[in-house]
C-alpha cells in the first residue's frame, strides 16, 4: 500500500476514485492482518499508515477496527484493539524484562510449532519468517511445523522462512534438512541472534 501512495503522488496526485480505492481496501483487509501491518510496516515510501487513513476516511463498521484505526491515528488503545496491539504497547511501555516478568506465571501448555503458520494462514497474515522460542518441547500439535510452512508457502505464494530455537534443548531436529528455508537452534548464546538475523536476511 505504501509503494502504491508514493507511485500516485508521484504521477498524478490523489483523486476521489483513488483515495475511496484506499478506504476500501482498509475497510475490506482483515483487521488483524491490518493489525500486524500497522506494528511491522510503520511508515515506508514517506508514508504512514495515520497518513493514509486520514487521506482515505474508510468505513469502520467494525468495533475492532474502529479502535484500531483510533489506535494507529491518536494512539488511543482501548479494549478492543486486537490483542497484538496490546502486546506491541506493553512491550515498548515496559521493554523485555516487563514482558518477561508478565508472561512468566501463565498457565503454558505443550509447544505447537506449527501454530504460527495456522494461525496466519487462517489471518490472512502475510510474513516472509517465522521464528519460534521454546524450552525444550518442539512438536505437539495437530501438524508437523514443516508440513504447516509447506502449507503456508503453497497457498500465499510467500517462500516463508521459519527458525526453531529450543534454548534449553539438548538436541532436536524439525527444520527439512534439504529445505534451506529452515534452520533449528539448538541453545541460545550472545552469538545466535546474529546468527538467526543473517539466516533470515540471507
Amino acid at each position: 500500500m505504501f509503494q502504491f501512495a508514493g507511485a500516485v503522488e508521484a504521477m498524478h496526485g490523489w483523486g476521489r476514485g483513488l483515495r475511496r480505492a484506499v478506504g476500501a481496501w482498509y475497510a475490506a483487509a482483515p483487521v488483524e492482518a491490518l493489525a500486524f501491518q500497522a506494528i511491522k510496516f510503520r511508515a515506508r515510501q514517506g508514508w504512514t499508515h495515520r497518513d493514509l487513513l486520514r487521506l482515505a476516511h474508510p468505513e469502520m463498521a467494525e468495533p475492532a477496527r474502529r479502535a484500531l484505526f483510533d489506535w494507529i491515528c491518536r494512539g488511543r488503545l482501548v479494549e478492543e484493539v486486537p490483542m497484538i496491539v496490546h502486546a506491541f504497547a506493553q512491550m515498548q511501555a515496559e521493554g523485555i524484562d516487563g514482558a518477561v516478568a508478565a508472561t512468566a506465571d501463565l498457565p503454558f501448555g505443550a509447544t505447537d510449532c506449527s501454530l504460527p503458520m495456522r494461525w496466519a494462514l487462517e489471518r490472512g497474515i502475510e510474513a516472509d519468517a517465522f521464528v519460534v522460542y521454546t524450552d525444550s518441547e518442539t512438536w505437539a500439535g495437530p501438524v508437523h511445523p514443516v508440513q504447516a510452512l509447506r502449507e503456508y508457502r503453497e497457498k500465499t505464494g510467500i517462500r516463508a522462512k521459519l527458525v526453531v530455537v529450543g534454548l534449553v534443548s539438548s538436541g532436536f531436529s524439525i527444520a527439512d534438512p534439504a529445505d534451506p528455508g529452515m534452520l533449528d537452534v539448538v541453545g541460545f548464546d550472545a552469538a545466535a541472534p546474529a546468527v538467526i538475523a543473517d539466516f533470515l536476511r540471507g
